[in-house]
This record gives C-alpha cells, sequence and structure tokens, in this order.
C-alpha cells in the first residue's frame, strides 16, 4: 500500500506494503505514481517527501515478479513504468526529498537518486547501494545515470560495479546522500529543507 498524506503544503508518500518489505512490482508501480501525480496536481502541495513505514525504505525489484513475466516485451512494459515513476519525479515541478529511514537497495536506490535531496537515518543498520550486480544484474532504472551524474564516473563505476552497500555516514561521504540526521528528526529534517531552510525551496 502506498499511503498519501496531504498537509501543511507538503504531502508524505509512504510506502506501507503488505509484504515483508518494500518492493517494486507493477501493482505498487502504478499506484506509486497515482500518488505522485495526484500530489504535483494538488495545487496546495509545494513539496513532497517519500519515506517508509516499513523498517526498510526499500529493496528493490521483486524478482519473483520478473521471473513470472511471460516474455521480453512484457518485461519492457514493467521496466517502462518505473522510468515514468522517476522521469515524474524529476519533471513534475515540485521538489523531491527522500526521507530514507532504512536500508535502500537496489531499485529502492534508484527511486531516491531520481529525488532531487536524500537524507538518510543515522541507524547503523541502513543498507545504501546496488547489491544486483552479484546476481549478474545491472542496475535497469536509471542508476547507471543518476549516479554518475552525482558523484563523476569512475567513483560511480565502482560503485554500480562491485555491489558494495554502504552504512549512512560512509554514503554521505561518498556523496551518495545529501545528509545524514538522527532517525528521530529525519522528518524533521525533511520538512527543513522544504521550508526553505539551507538555501532549498519552499
Amino acid at each position: 500500500m502506498i499511503n498519501l498524506n496531504l498537509s501543511d503544503g507538503i504531502a508524505i508518500i509512504t510506502w506501507d506494503m503488505e509484504l515483508p518489505k518494500n518492493v517494486l512490482n507493477s501493482d505498487s508501480g502504478q499506484e506509486f505514481l497515482n500518488a505522485i501525480n495526484r500530489a504535483l496536481e494538488t495545487q496546495s502541495v509545494k513539496g513532497i517527501i517519500i519515506t517508509s513505514a516499513a523498517p526498510d525504505f526499500h529493496i528493490g525489484v521483486d524478482i519473483e515478479t520478473l521471473i513470472r513475466l511471460p516474455d521480453a516485451k512484457h518485461v519492457m512494459k514493467f521496466c517502462s513504468l518505473w522510468h515514468q515513476v522517476h522521469r515524474t519525479i524529476e519533471t513534475g515541478g515540485k521538489p523531491v526529498l527522500a526521507a530514507i529511514n532504512g536500508s535502500a537497495l537496489g531499485g529502492g536506490y534508484e527511486l531516491y537518486l531520481s529525488c532531487h535531496h536524500r537524507i538518510a537515518s543515522n541507524d547503523p543498520d541502513v543498507r545504501i547501494g546496488f547489491p544486483e550486480i552479484k546476481f549478474g544484474l545491472t542496475p535497469g532504472g536509471g542508476g547507471t545515470q543518476r549516479l554518475p551524474r552525482m558523484i563523476g564516473l569512475q567513483a560511480a563505476a565502482n560503485i554500480l560495479l562491485k555491489g558494495r552497500l554502504f552504512d549512512p555516514e560512509t554514503a554521505l561521504e561518498k556523496g551518495l546522500v545529501n545528509a545524514v540526521v538522527a532517525a528521530d528528526s529525519l522528518m524533521d529534517a525533511a520538512r527543513k529543507w522544504l521550508s526553505g531552510d539551507n538555501g532549498t525551496y519552499l
């Protein structure tokens, strides 16, 4: 389930799937896109926060979903949906912030990359990165383009091709996140950024 809360000029979109972890599949993709579009179309909304009610922010694509797709045409359709989600976030005209309360892996981190700002919890159990290369898969949701734009090609290649996962502080040092804050102040920090403090948007 994707929950959308509209209040005080900020839309909070919360991943809270009934599965053990938040994953990308056809149902969650369309539901999330609907929530993003509603937030973008609501005139009173000036900024958007994406977060999770689960311990992990997002662990990426549901592999079982991919296995069940009957042919390449359906795989392309599935991937196109997620590219549409990411481009809608990037080009919707409103600032979108990822408030990462837990691990963001693979396609979950690619969702994170499509946002305009990224704040992670300092929980030492949080991990951020692209583990899928260890299974013979390259990131397919735009990570191979967005990460190099953020941190440079060589630095990004070392992350994309090795499958290393990083704790929040190391992710900050490597430029994978914009800020790391205490877990209990994550949403306050997100609202503060959207409010215009530190030279930001609203």
